[in-house]
């Protein structure tokens, strides 16, 4: 029983030795440990809201096919002629 305490003993130090030699940062495993959970939970938020944006994205061409309508900028600050006209409906509209 006592041997096998030393030889766990000796094995420690030694991993620990060539943790050190190999200019890595030894840390304990429970903040490995937790630092792996944080990484999980914000990759499950990731592809949560890159879901989302999918599905919103879906959401927005759907609209604008049906409508028949095209994508345009968010604020109608164009000089063309079109863009004067449009504007122009959306003032009568008011």
């Amino acid at each position: 029983m006592a041997g096998l305490l030393f030889q766990w003993r000796k094995l420690e130090r030694q991993g620990a030795l060539t943790a050190v030699s190999a200019g890595e940062a030894v840390v304990p495993a429970s903040e490995l440990a937790a630092a792996r959970a944080e990484i999980a939970k914000l990759q499950r938020v990731l592809d949560k809201r890159t879901l989302e944006n999918e599905i919103l994205k879906e959401a927005v061409e759907y609209a604008a096919e049906k409508n028949g309508l095209r994508a345009r900028p968010c604020c109608p600050r164009t000089t063309s002629e079109n863009g004067l006209q449009h504007q122009r409906r959306i003032d009568e509209r008011k």
